[in-house]
């Protein structure tokens, strides 16, 4: 995956809310004879929890560089397996093990290469009956083809898409 995965992972959470915070920094600072006190700063912070699906096998590839990402984010993981047929039309689930989904939560489905869309769209669906909402749902991706992504934009138009590169015709 090399340098685009904190790219793309920020991409990821660009639209994710975000609160306030106030960080105790390490600084000690002393006004005027008082008893030194810790400096404090605003910040920024992910306001929901992450849920993070691996569409398997190929967004294995990505889980990694996105649980270091999100490392200080209360994160949890999930995965979905989904059996393409012959005909790259057809796909069925034939594996799910998503953690607990509250409808807060901000998705990502992690999945290497966009084709025709099946796979993502049977993964989301799957997320969807676990209790996930269409538009807390980001699909990342290296690479897509533009049959994919018109694909996920009609059949789930609230998701959204980030990619490394879209594809006129990706074989």
């Amino acid at each position: 995956v090399g340098s685009i995965d904190k790219e793309i992972a920020g991409q990821a959470a660009a639209n994710f809310e975000k609160e306030d915070v106030q960080i105790e920094t390490p600084l000690l600072v002393s006004i005027k004879g008082d008893l030194p006190q810790r400096v404090t700063a605003a910040g920024r912070q992910l306001k929901n929890k992450i849920v993070l699906v691996v569409a398997l096998k190929g967004g294995l590839t990505l889980l990694s560089p996105f649980m270091n990402f999100f490392k200080d984010a209360q994160t949890k993981v999930g995965f979905v397996n989904v059996q393409r047929s012959a005909d790259a039309d057809q796909a069925s689930i034939c594996y799910v093990d998503l953690p607990t989904i509250d409808p807060s939560d901000d998705i990502i489905v992690l999945e290497s290469v966009l084709a025709s869309g099946g796979t993502a769209s049977r993964t989301i669906e799957a997320i969807k009956r676990a209790g996930g909402c269409e538009d807390k749902i980001t699909l990342v991706t290296l690479i897509c083809a533009e049959a994919g992504v018109r694909k996920l934009e009609k059949d789930l138009p609230k998701v959204k898409i980030v990619t490394a590169h879209v594809d006129k015709n990706l074989d």
